[in-house]
C-alpha cells in the first residue's frame, strides 16, 4: 500500500485515557505529511533527471565512439609530426653546437686579445708612473737648487746691505 502525504494528513486516532496529546500527534503528521510530500516531489525529479540523463548517456556513447576513432587517426599524425620534429630539433642542435662552437672560439680569441691589451695598459702606467716619479725629482733637485740660490742671495744681500 502506498502512503500519500494526504493520507497522512487526514489520518485520525481514537482518544483513550492517558493517551497520546492530540496537539502534538497532529503537528507531528502535519511536518511528516509535509517533509514526505517533499520527498516525494524529489523522487519524481530523480526519476526525471535520470531518465534524461539516460538519454544523454546513450549520445555520450555514441560521441565516444566517434572520438575513440578520431583520437586513433590523430595518434597517427602526431605520431608523423613527432618523427619529424625530431628531425628537425636533432638538425637545429647541430646547428646550435656548430655556433656555440664558433662563439667559444671567438670569446676566446677575444679573451686572449683583452688580456694581452690588459698587460699592455699595465706596462704603460709603470712606465709612465716612472715618467712622473722622474719629473718629481728633477723638479724637486730644481727646487732645492733654487732655494741654496736663494739662500745664497739673501746672504749676500745681507752682507751687502
Amino acid at each position: 500500500m502506498k502512503i500519500t502525504p494526504i493520507d497522512i494528513q487526514q489520518i485520525g486516532f481514537g482518544v483513550r485515557l492517558r493517551g497520546y496529546d492530540r496537539k502534538e500527534v497532529d503537528s507531528f503528521l502535519d511536518t511528516l505529511a509535509q517533509d514526505y510530500e517533499v520527498l516525494v516531489k524529489e523522487n519524481q525529479e530523480i526519476k526525471e533527471k535520470t531518465a534524461a540523463l539516460e538519454i544523454q548517456l546513450a549520445e555520450s556513447r555514441k560521441k565516444e565512439s566517434l572520438l575513440n576513432s578520431t583520437l586513433i587517426a590523430v595518434q597517427k599524425v602526431v605520431d608523423e609530426m613527432k618523427q619529424n620534429a625530431q628531425k628537425e630539433v636533432n638538425l637545429l642542435i647541430k646547428e646550435a653546437e656548430l655556433k656555440a662552437d664558433e662563439i667559444t672560439k671567438s670569446a676566446r680569441d677575444e679573451r686572449l686579445r683583452l688580456q694581452r691589451e690588459i698587460q699592455d695598459l699595465q706596462r704603460q702606467k709603470v712606465l709612465f708612473l716612472e715618467k712622473i716619479r722622474s719629473v718629481l725629482k728633477t723638479f724637486e733637485k730644481t727646487l732645492e737648487l733654487e732655494e741654496k740660490d736663494l739662500v745664497l742671495n739673501e746672504k749676500r744681500d745681507f752682507k751687502v746691505g
